[in-house]
């Protein structure tokens, strides 16, 4: 029955029908390729495939990062700038003037009525940074007896005259470094050690006092000259003690204890001059 009907069918019919059933079969397979497609872009999102008939996008040319994280955490810095240490250089000083005798040499004899004023003459070595100087001092004091001393020297036709020597150690404060003036105070201990020199027709004796100095204090102010140079003022307290008294003369050396032990002090008004090369 269908052959008989297709027999029936005129060629241009034919021709149509034919040419209907070529655009079915393309539609149907492009829908096919549409739906494939579809498929696999919801199925491989997570891949780079290109899809067919499709150019493949170039590749990532981004280096990858170089950075290492760091194996330690490092804690951050303090922007705040930390004060650093001064340096500590060579300094020397001379220093004299006029130093009074206070107090007493014994419990019963007084310091004035045995010894006259002296000049001393003293040397400071140490470091100093622009706030401190660590130190210590060494010098002489030249001069005189006084008062029943010296009446005694006289009254026996002898020449007396009196030689102290004290060392110790000592710190210095300073307030002005940098400066035109350079005002300080300080503080020591240390040794002292006074001697009265006895020469007449008879021959040479000698008597000597000596003990610890407790306590000096110094303050003063210095004055710059230039930058390895100054000069200044200054006011020295010390206090002492006399614990031990030695005499010798021709044939003869005896020494002991003070047997009654008391505080002396010397009050110096004076000079002195820096070095700080």
């Amino acid at each position: 029955m269908l052959a008989a009907r297709t027999r029936m069918l005129s060629l241009p019919e034919m021709r149509s029908a034919h040419l209907l059933s070529i655009h079915i079969a393309i539609a149907l397979i492009a829908g096919a390729r549409l739906a494939i497609a579809q498929s696999l872009a919801t199925a491989g999102q997570a891949t780079d495939s290109p899809l067919p008939g499709q150019t493949p996008a170039p590749p990532d040319e981004t280096p990858p990062s170089l950075e290492v994280p760091p194996d330690n955490e490092q804690p951050p810095t303090d922007p705040t700038p930390r004060p650093q240490p001064q340096p500590m250089n060579f300094q020397m000083a001379l220093r004299t003037g006029y130093a009074l005798p206070v107090g007493s040499v014994d419990d019963g004899e007084s310091m004035d009525d045995s010894f006259s004023g002296q000049i001393p003459l003293i040397v400071d070595l140490g470091a100093k940074s622009e706030a401190i100087f660590v130190g210590g001092y060494f010098g002489l004091g030249f001069g005189g007896t006084a008062g029943r001393l010296n009446l005694q020297c006289s009254e026996v036709q002898v020449n007396c005259s009196a030689t102290s020597f004290r060392g110790g150690f000592e710190f210095l404060a300073y307030f002005g470094s940098g400066k035109e003036y350079n005002p300080w105070i300080g503080y020591g201990v240390g040794y002292e050690s006074t001697r009265i020199g006895i020469s007449g027709p008879g021959g040479d004796a000698s008597v000597t006092l000596s003990g610890p100095e407790f306590a000096r204090f110094l303050t003063g102010v210095d004055f710059r000259l230039n930058d390895a140079f100054s000069l200044g003022l200054l006011v020295d307290f010390s206090l002492g003690e006399y614990t031990r008294v030695s005499a010798e003369r021709p044939g003869s050396n005896q020494s002991g204890e003070v047997a009654r032990k008391t505080i002396h002090e010397w009050l110096t008004f004076g000079v002195r001059g820096v070095l700080s090369p």
